[in-house]
């Protein structure tokens, strides 16, 4: 069985991730429907 003495950082590790995880969901989806029809992903490319 898991030790109590570990179950705090486990739970905070696991939020962590969580929230890491979502954020990087929601930058992907805004960057997404951020660009302009007809462009290429990676942002516009000058020079």
């Amino acid at each position: 069985m898991i030790s109590a003495d570990l179950v705090p950082p486990l739970i905070t590790a696991g939020a962590a991730l969580l929230l890491a995880g979502c954020g990087h969901v929601r930058r992907t989806r805004r960057a997404r429907t951020r660009t302009t029809p007809g462009r290429a992903a990676g942002g516009v490319r000058r020079g």
